[in-house]
């Protein structure tokens, strides 16, 4: 996540952007399918998924804060939260 353009000042419609258009190649679903696995056994409370999950969460809604402007930092969960709902929609209507 880090590693994506843009790398800071941006707005949220750009690191949303930029962070789907990184999620379409068979590496990333792989991992995204993985991630999606992890947080099915964290909501069901089942240990070490929640805090691992918990820990993930918290590092990248600090790098997606990172990409914001300063003006849109705040509003790093959103974007998180619409990342993850967007990725599950696209894993869901997968051939």
């Amino acid at each position: 996540m880090a590693a994506t353009p843009p790398y800071r000042n941006a707005t949220v419609s750009k690191v949303l952007e930029a962070l789907l258009d990184r999620s379409d190649n068979e590496e990333n679903v792989a991992a995204i399918q993985l991630w999606f696995e992890m947080i099915g056994l964290a909501i069901r409370g089942e240990a070490p998924y929640r805090q691992t999950a918990v820990k993930l969460i918290e590092q990248s809604e600090e790098k997606i804060r990172d990409k914001l402007r300063s003006d849109q930092k705040h509003r790093a969960r959103e974007v998180l939260a619409r990342l993850e709902g967007e990725l599950m929609l696209r894993l869901l209507s997968r051939d």
